[in-house]
């Protein structure tokens, strides 16, 4: 990946090398994600990763670290969208109503606007790497509860999973594009082609 044109504010270069050197923790606070955004994170868990002999663990954690954060702040901008659009988070027909709505309005500008949006509204993505010489903790987690009929689909998400052999064969046989197609959805296109 390239680096980005527009440089991260100096405090946090800072910050995350003070974070190398001690092994504690370092928590970043978005509320989207940008490409300064992805760049900073997959270097940072590259050195961290570099740091104790497991580089070759960076491209695929960078990925997840990605799709996670992606996940949590569309999470944010979906609810925003059926704030705006007066969609009932109970009701499962108007839930489906919202759905359309936002897939019909996924789009590089609609994280920009709606990056700002969540700003305003104080709905963010934390993303925490905390480690030492013994073990790496990653959280990424936004501030808004799920509502039951999301709690309803991930749970039955990981049952589907249990069943499983592999993320492969989930993946071939869940195909799931309710909420868009991202990584989830490329890396399904890229195991089809090679089976």
């Amino acid at each position: 990946m390239r680096a980005p044109n527009k440089p991260l504010p100096q405090a946090i270069i800072e910050a995350a090398e003070k974070t190398l050197h001690s092994e504690d923790r370092l928590v970043i606070r978005a509320y989207g994600f940008i490409s300064v955004t992805e760049y900073f994170m997959r270097d940072f868990i590259k050195k961290v990763l570099l740091k104790f002999n497991k580089p070759q663990l960076a491209p695929a954690l960078g990925m997840i670290i990605k799709e996670l954060t992606v996940n949590a702040a569309k999470a944010n901008f979906k609810r925003i969208l059926f704030i705006e659009n007066n969609i009932d988070v109970t009701n499962p027909e108007d839930y489906e109503r919202g759905m359309r709505l936002f897939r019909e309005a996924i789009s590089e500008s609609m994280a920009l606007e709606y990056g700002k949006k969540a700003k305003s509204a104080s709905l963010n993505v934390h993303t925490t790497f905390d480690f030492d010489k013994d073990r790496l903790i990653i959280e990424i987690r936004n501030n808004l509860p799920m509502s039951r009929i999301e709690e309803q689909r991930v749970r039955e998400k990981f049952a589907q999973a249990m069943r499983c052999n592999d993320i492969a064969e989930f993946m071939v046989e869940n195909v799931d594009e309710t909420e868009g197609a991202g990584l989830g959805h490329q890396f399904l296109r890229h195991l089809q082609r090679t089976r």
